[in-house]
């Protein structure tokens, strides 16, 4: 058991170095993979807020998934900056545009109002999300949610 244990906490240990070791001097391919995956997420969280039921989602909920796009936009930004070729402008604009239309939406209207007055933008996330995964020629992962620009 003491074994077990010992060799576990080395692997452990050597895992983690690689880890640390491999953040600086992340190959080209490394970053794409990291690229896509923030991609993929990032289409979860615009599902999630297209698929907000007017008639059962609270102010509070469409806030929240407007904050969750805006969190996976910033993820997405960030892994761009690491592959040469990502250009991620498009989809930057979509998600600041559907931030300031989410801003801009009062407090005092119905959810189902606010809702529908964010569909221009957030059409255009999928549109610019869909382009730029396809660009990138990102693996669909039928598990992910693409289906939102079906």
């Amino acid at each position: 058991m003491r074994r077990a244990m010992a060799v576990g906490g080395i692997v452990l240990v050597g895992v983690a170095g690689l880890l640390v070791g491999c953040d600086d001097d992340e190959s080209q391919a490394a970053a794409e993979d990291n690229l896509c995956a923030s991609l993929t997420s990032f289409s979860a969280t615009v599902v999630n807020l297209q698929g907000l039921d007017p008639t059962t989602a609270s102010q509070d909920d469409y806030e929240a998934a407007v904050q969750e796009v805006q969190k996976a936009g910033n993820a997405v930004r960030e892994d761009a900056e690491d592959v040469a070729e990502a250009d991620t402008t498009a989809l930057e604009s979509a998600v600041d545009d559907l931030e300031a239309a989410a801003q801009d939406v009062p407090d005092d209207i119905p959810v189902t109002d606010a809702l529908s007055s964010l569909q221009p933008e957030v059409q255009a996330v999928a549109q610019t999300w869909k382009e730029t995964f396809d660009t990138l020629d990102c693996q669909t992962d039928t598990s992910s949610g693409d289906s939102q620009t079906s």
